[in-house]
């Protein structure tokens, strides 16, 4: 294996490389956070906020357990709280539903790919300050 440097090739030394080992994405129980969602109507709007239990939480996810059904690719807005520190208006996708008995649990992915770049360095230090303050899912 070789390095390059300003145009020229230099050997490295791979008996000193270790490997690089990634690390999986921590599933944390979402129980303790508020958790509202409003869904998207058929011709703009949105719904009346609906209460929800939280599941598990990671990076960009969220699972959700409620009795209100709702299909797959559907658009919500998330209102995520705990003691005090919320996020309001997260818009968010219907990625996978399971049913359990009468409720549902929703796979929940977040889409910030339209939010502004102050915003959504806010938004990410919420998260982080909310996800350190849960405790991850026991296997």
């Amino acid at each position: 294996m070789q390095t390059q440097e300003s145009g020229t090739l230099y050997p490295t030394d791979t008996s000193r490389m270790r490997p690089i080992t990634v690390a999986k994405p921590e599933v944390l129980n979402a129980m303790p956070l508020e958790i509202e969602f409003q869904i998207r109507k058929r011709f703009g709007g949105w719904q009346d906020a609906h209460h929800a239990i939280g599941v598990t939480i990671e990076t960009n996810q969220l699972s959700i357990l409620t009795s209100i059904k709702v299909k797959t690719g559907q658009q919500l807005l998330l209102r995520i709280g705990h003691n005090g520190l919320a996020l309001l208006a997260v818009p968010a996708t219907i990625n996978a539903v399971e049913q359990r008995g009468a409720d549902f649990v929703y796979h929940i992915q977040f889409d910030m790919s339209k939010t502004e770049k102050d915003s959504l360095t806010t938004a990410n230090r919420i998260l982080r300050i909310l996800r350190s303050e849960l405790k991850p899912v026991r296997s």
